[in-house]
């Protein structure tokens, strides 16, 4: 693994053992806009909502990109990251989502 690839990794580790649901639970509870995790791609992306469910609660969040997620795959031990980032992120984002569309 390069040394490059090894900053990128330890960055995205806490991943690991973050909780997605409870996070998303602590982000709806603070007194600033919920915040939903983005990737920057081609595109923005925004893991487990359609560009539909975004559009409908943009105007209610803010996003954060986390390091580590370019279009840039620097070895296998990122790309592994790199799924568990996503996995934990379509889950946190519904999370976040399903919450705000019940309220209306």
């Amino acid at each position: 693994m390069s040394d490059r690839e090894a900053k990128i990794v330890s960055a995205m580790a806490w991943v690991r053992d973050a909780d997605p649901i409870r996070d998303a639970e602590t982000s709806l509870s603070s007194d600033e806009p919920p915040v939903l995790i983005a990737f920057s791609l081609r595109k923005m992306v925004v893991p487990g909502l359609t560009e539909e469910e975004y559009e409908a609660i943009a105007d209610q969040v803010s996003e954060r990109f986390p390091e580590g997620m370019s279009d840039v795959v620097l070895g296998e031990a990122h790309m592994e990251m790199r799924r568990e980032l996503r996995d934990y992120a379509e889950l946190y984002n519904r999370a976040i989502y399903e919450a705000l569309t019940e309220e209306r």
